[in-house]
């Protein structure tokens, strides 16, 4: 599996984890926010980028 590949998987299993949470939409409606950057700017979900 390539860099690209693999990168592309984990922003899949961090996005399908994070549309699980109550504040998905709001948080990825905001200007400049998108799913990974949601995750890192939100604390409760930190805990999901770091099992990953």
């Amino acid at each position: 599996m390539s860099l690209n590949q693999h990168v592309s998987e984990l922003d899949k299993s961090i996005e399908a984890r994070f549309r699980d949470h109550h504040a998905f939409d709001v948080i990825t409606s905001m200007p400049g926010l998108g799913v990974i950057p949601g995750v890192v700017q939100h604390p409760a979900l930190r805990r999901v980028a770091s099992v990953l």
